[in-house]
């Protein structure tokens, strides 16, 4: 009955109809704000975890990115517009010998010495704004070595294009280009072996005839003094000449080694003994260092006896009289397997530094008297073994030639 009167009154009230549709209009509104506010954080529930679903993504990207960074074996800095470093993987703190906590922050200059010709790239970078460059760089290591560096910058943008630093990287070439010369230096004995080959050919055959007719001459009867001592010369002459084309040959002719197991100490001692006339006409001492027990790997003895004979040789020739000549062997691991290396040293002279890379080289050589071919026939018999050859020479005098070989069968 009260809402009847309410209702009856409502109605007799002006405006009823239009405040009564003017409510519904407000509840309908009002239930479809509800809605799409149900709507909307229903949305945003679903964008909320799309966008979770895509910070994992990025951070699961950006933690791969770091990981194959810190796996990449160049050196790889990132810089900003400023020069100084943002990234520095691994690689680089291990080339340059920093950490990257030390690094990070920091201007590239002072990522160390080896540093300093990437700073200089990308100074000229990021001043110019020019596009990737390369080059090769010799550098000196903190341990003293030369190496050699593959050197590249290239700009870094953002996503707009514009410059937003620079990427330097850092590749050590050393190994590689040490393999190259190698390479090529085998091509040019190559060539030069046959060359050596034809010339000790056509210059054996009259070589022959003319120490057969010296030898006629140093029997014939009536001779002076004079006459004698000319044909003396002339058959050291020749001996010298055979000696050089022995040697030719030696060098021209293909060396395979026959590699057997068996203690290498055996072939040195029958080098010392061949060399003992040459020694000890000089009063050389010869000292063996870890003599001691055997030295058991697979090698050719007769050619590890010639290369060996031909470093006492060259070691007798470069010492005083009464110098010193020391043999060494031991066994060393590397990246390669078990290495034997056998050394020779003397307390000669010494080789000037402009000589050292040429004393493999054939025909090469620093004595008044020689053919050149003694360490190029030694580099030979090495690289038959698959080993390698060296030579260094101390600032005090004196030179020591390593032959390392693979001591495996």
């Amino acid at each position: 009955m009260t809402g009847d009167l309410l209702g009856r009154g409502a109605a007799n009230r002006p405006g009823s109809n239009e405040l009564e549709q003017a409510f519904r209009t407000f509840m309908a509104r009002a239930a479809q704000l509800e809605a799409s506010h149900v709507a909307l954080q229903t949305k945003v529930h679903e964008l909320t975890d799309e966008l979770a679903v895509k910070v994992r993504e990025v951070g699961e990207l950006r933690d791969h990115l770091a990981h194959v960074l810190e796996s990449v074996a160049d050196a790889v800095i990132a810089v900003d517009v400023e020069g100084k470093v943002t990234s520095f993987n691994r690689a680089a703190e291990e080339l340059l010998g920093r950490p990257e906590e030390r690094c990070r922050g920091a201007r590239i200059e002072d990522a160390g010495e080896l540093a300093a010709p990437l700073a200089e790239m990308v100074r000229s970078l990021l001043a110019g704004g020019e596009r990737r460059r390369s080059e090769e760089r010799r550098v000196r290591t903190d341990g003293g070595q030369e190496a050699v560096l593959l050197l590249s910058v290239a700009p870094l943008r953002d996503v707009s294009g514009r410059l937003a630093g620079a990427v330097a990287t850092a590749q050590d070439v050393t190994q590689l280009r040490e393999l190259e010369r190698a390479l090529a230096r085998k091509e040019r004995l190559a060539a030069l072996g046959e060359m050596a080959a034809v010339l000790a050919h056509e210059i054996r055959n009259p070589l022959g005839g003319i120490q057969l007719y010296a030898g006629v001459l140093a029997r014939c009867g009536g001779l002076g003094a004079d006459e004698r001592a000319v044909v003396d010369k002339l058959i050291r002459g020749v001996s010298g000449l055979n000696k050089l084309v022995e040697d030719m040959l030696a060098f021209a002719r293909e060396i395979v080694a026959h590699r057997t197991r068996q203690d290498v100490r055996l072939p040195v001692e029958g080098a010392l003994d061949q060399a003992a006339a040459e020694l000890d006409a000089k009063g050389v001492v010869v000292e063996r260092r870890n003599w001691e027990r055997p030295l058991e790997a697979a090698v050719d003895g007769d050619l590890i006896r010639r290369a060996v004979l031909n470093l006492l040789l060259n070691a007798a020739d470069a010492v005083e009289r009464g110098g010193h000549v020391e043999v060494a062997g031991r066994f060393e691991s590397g990246t390669g397997g078990r290495q034997l290396v056998l050394q020779v040293s003397d307390d000669g002279a010494g080789i000037p530094p402009e000589e050292m890379q040429l004393i493999f080289n054939p025909f090469h050589t620093t004595k008044a008297k020689g053919t050149g071919l003694g360490l190029a026939v030694v580099s030979r018999i090495v690289a038959a073994h698959g080993g390698e050859a060296r030579a260094e020479s101390r600032s005090g005098g004196g030179t020591s030639v390593t032959l390392r070989l693979p001591a495996g069968e």
